[in-house]
């Protein structure tokens, strides 16, 4: 045991065990610091804005960023460019850890066709659930005077009638013309002030009336910026009686000032 003291108390054991002791010290602490920088421990990263870049862009930016990306889908959208991101996950200005992955759906660069359905004769509603199966969108929906009340009287495409058979761009645009019923008669004209273009049809068919002119200020610069347009201007205005299956002109915008304005002047 004494010899065992004596030891201990030897200045060279002594320095040994004090160096051992701060390189262990500082070997952890080496550790502890990489693996910080390794994770960046605590920083939170803004996703940035990848939609409408093409892949070596997204690279890029990705890396310059410390992120990771995946391509988990691609679909074919008409006037978008081929090969660009349309949408990711998660959205931009998301807070996120270094090296998160950004799922991007790309726009496909050839299209996928498909055999366009016949819906002529059948209800507005399975007509959208034939529509939607097979891959393709739900334009404008048009009434007319006819005695078959909501059921698909033409189906259109570019503006152009289309047969059942033909070859179709997949995620197409269908317009569909519908019969409002036997006589018609006049309607109130709804509030489409504020809505989007989508929720402004909704409540248009609803009320078995039509688009007429439809307008987009300067405002209005992108796609997303036409998806996220609000009517600030309509004609007839509301409060007023139209006949139906007559159209209503509406102007949008992305200025929240004009909305404001106009809702309060009417």
């Amino acid at each position: 045991m004494k010899d065992l003291i004596d030891f201990f108390k030897n200045r060279t054991v002594q320095k040994h065990i004090l160096f051992a002791i701060v390189g262990l010290f500082v070997f952890f602490q080496l550790i502890f610091l990489s693996i910080r920088l390794y994770t960046r421990h605590g920083q939170a990263l803004t996703v940035p804005d990848f939609i409408g870049m093409k892949i070596d862009e997204v690279e890029k930016l990705a890396d310059e960023k410390h992120l990771n990306y995946e391509i988990n889908d691609s679909v074919f959208i008409q006037g978008q460019a081929p090969g660009a991101v349309i949408s990711q996950s998660p959205l931009p200005d998301t807070k996120v850890k270094a090296y998160r992955t950004i799922f991007l759906t790309i726009n496909a660069l050839n299209p996928e066709k498909i055999e366009m359905p016949n819906v002529v004769g059948v209800s507005l509603r399975q007509a959208e659930a034939i529509l939607t199966s097979k891959g393709l969108r739900i334009g404008f929906k048009k009434y007319i005077p006819d005695i078959a009340k909501d059921y698909v009287l033409k189906q259109l495409c570019n503006n152009r009638e289309i047969a059942g058979g033909t070859t179709v761009v997949k995620g197409a645009v269908i317009d569909l013309v519908l019969g409002m019923g036997a006589g018609g008669g006049t309607r109130p004209v709804p509030s489409l002030i504020g809505l989007t273009r989508g929720a402004a049809q909704e409540e248009l068919s609803a009320n078995y009336l039509n688009f007429g002119v439809v307008a987009y200020d300067n405002s209005v610069e992108t796609r997303q910026d036409s998806l996220r347009a609000v009517i600030w201007k309509q004609s007839p205005s509301r409060g007023g009686t139209i006949n139906s299956g007559e159209p209503v002109d509406v102007w949008l915008t992305v200025d929240e000032t004009k909305v404001k304005t106009d809702s309060i002047s009417k």
